[in-house]
């Protein structure tokens, strides 16, 4: 455990890369260069439509984003994995380790 909160574990991953370390629901280790950073997002995406945009504009995906009735997770964070070039999440309550690696500047 560590003494990071979800909201500065947020911060720092806007703002740069961290290599974060937790417990996968299965009980498997697994750990992950993980940002926030929409520039890091772009060039690292592999999801580009047609025009090379990243994701997707069109209303309908954005309608069920916004219809979407789930009960969010409080305890999750969802983050950009530079290593699997995927999104993925995981919950505070799992972490291991944060490890501040960069910031934004040197982007």
């Amino acid at each position: 455990m560590t003494n990071w909160t979800k909201e500065s574990m947020l911060s720092h991953l806007q703002s740069g890369i961290a290599t974060v370390q937790f417990t996968k629901v299965n009980g498997e280790k697994r750990t992950m260069s993980a940002t926030l950073v929409e520039k890091l997002i772009e060039e690292n995406t592999t999801n580009k439509d047609k025009n090379g945009n990243v994701g997707t504009n069109t209303p309908n995906v954005l309608a069920n984003v916004k219809e979407d009735k789930r009960k969010t997770n409080p305890n999750l964070i969802v983050c950009f994995d530079l290593d699997k070039k995927d999104w993925r999440s995981y919950r505070v309550d799992s972490l291991i380790s944060f490890d501040w690696v960069s910031t934004d500047g040197e982007y």
